[in-house]
């Protein structure tokens, strides 16, 4: 009994301690492909990718650290900027090992009119589940970066962490890190 005892807490222990945290600030030039526009052009098309992460969708463009509103455009080099455009659908996508704990900062443009958008993640591609409203509400009202998190605790692949408009919207920056597994 006191083995089995011992070979369920190794197992547990391993489990806990194969998640990995992995950080992925776009600030890599060489992983930033343009699409139908240059990179500091919105577009629908650009993608940012870095091993098992890649990031697309929009219309969207490369935010460098540029003030907007008394705020940097980006801590590092770049972050995304997604546009005041009623069909955003800006999507992550962690390909393999899945993911436990993720967080991300967004900002937005100015408070007019108000950034609505829908923070959702899916373990299939199909369904999404709703993590929080990305509102002037949701930013304290206010231009700085606020960190915005949620928990998967999936080892699928395919995991997928989207920001979608919900209408008429704002221009909000994306900067992000998500903890996968190893």
């Amino acid at each position: 009994m006191r083995k089995q005892m011992l070979l369920m807490l190794s197992l547990i222990l391993i489990t806990v301690m194969s998640w990995a945290q992995t950080t992925i600030d776009f600030d890599t030039a060489a992983n930033w492909t343009a699409g139908s526009a240059g990179l500091g052009s919105y577009a629908s098309n650009h993608v940012y990718s870095d091993g098992l992460f890649s990031a697309t969708g929009g219309p969207a463009l490369r935010q460098t650290t540029s003030a907007q509103d008394g705020q940097p455009g980006a801590f590092g080099t770049y972050a995304w900027r997604l546009g005041n455009d009623q069909n955003v659908n800006w999507v992550i996508t962690i390909t393999s090992g899945g993911v436990a704990d993720y967080s991300m900062k967004i900002r937005r443009w100015d408070g007019d009119p108000s950034p609505d958008y829908n923070l959702e993640y899916s373990t299939d591609g199909v369904n999404w589940t709703f993590v929080a409203a990305i509102n002037n509400s949701a930013l304290d009202n206010s231009s700085a970066w606020k960190l915005f998190s949620g928990t998967i605790n999936s080892p699928a692949d395919n995991i997928k962490i989207r920001l979608v408009a919900n209408g008429t919207t704002e221009r909000i920056m994306w900067m992000t890190s998500a903890g996968q597994a190893s």
